[in-house]
């Protein structure tokens, strides 16, 4: 962490985040950037921007592209603390975006919270919920994200993560999907 300019004295300390990955291909050029800072212990507040633009390509058929572009805002708190004797994450966001695909506009807001209670260091169980309101080409349409998961970690750089996820619109999506992540 990088440690802002202000007292030393470790109970008024205040730490930033910076996050910022950079992603150049022949196609597309991404960037994402986070700021933030702890206003308290345990406590992150955050905002975010990303960009992406580039040539979107079809790969089942052979020659089709467009030109294509994603921009979009976030806001975010993340607390992750041990209110009792174990530990919890809890996450809420807003995000805002725009796409163009072509000819084509599309925008999205979305305003979610995520949580996760922490049984042991190894076995975690969240829950996630998100409203997001999606508007294309003046077509606006609303619907609701429920995901649930449980996360094992097999060591502490890695993890197998079950996810479950509900999608609530005119055609309700339900997915299930395993993930493995390590961490450097």
């Amino acid at each position: 962490m990088l440690h802002a300019a202000g007292r030393s004295s470790e109970d008024e300390r205040r730490d930033v985040y910076v996050f910022g990955p950079i992603d150049w291909t022949t196609a597309t050029e991404e960037y994402q950037v986070e700021l933030g800072i702890f206003p308290a212990k345990s406590l992150l507040v955050k905002a975010g921007h990303y960009k992406s633009e580039g040539i979107t390509e079809i790969p089942l058929i052979e020659g089709y592209s467009w030109d294509s572009s994603t921009e979009g805002n976030s806001l975010s708190l993340k607390y992750v603390g041990r209110p009792g004797s174990q530990y919890v994450n809890l996450e809420a966001f807003y995000e805002a975006s725009k796409h163009e695909f072509s000819t084509i506009k599309h925008s999205t807001k979305a305003l979610g919270v995520l949580g996760d209670y922490y049984f042991t260091r190894d076995l975690s169980l969240g829950a996630g919920y998100v409203v997001v309101e999606s508007d294309l080409d003046g077509d606006v349409d609303e619907f609701n994200v429920l995901s649930l998961n449980g996360t094992y970690f097999i060591f502490p750089s890695l993890s197998v993560t079950m996810q479950y996820n509900r999608v609530d619109n005119d055609d309700s999506v339900k997915n299930y999907s395993i993930k493995v992540a390590t961490r450097f």
